[in-house]
């Protein structure tokens, strides 16, 4: 099994780069920002509350993300 993560700032290419090699490859993509929008568009939870300071611009803080994530 092949397991790659890409990193760097937002906006350098990371999910154009990921969907191409996911769909080269065959295999899923995962993205944390995805999941994150899912849950804060779904849920209505304490985390998602936290979580929705993205819709101001905002960094959720890393407590947060790695709660939900």
């Amino acid at each position: 099994m092949r397991r790659i993560v890409l990193t760097g700032p937002p906006g350098a290419g990371k999910g154009t780069q990921s969907s191409l090699l996911a769909a080269r490859w065959g295999v899923p993509h995962i993205a944390s920002g995805d999941i994150l929008r899912r849950i804060i568009a779904t849920e209505d939870s304490d985390l998602a509350r936290s979580a929705r300071v993205i819709n101001e611009g905002k960094m959720i803080p890393d407590a947060v993300a790695n709660a939900i994530v």
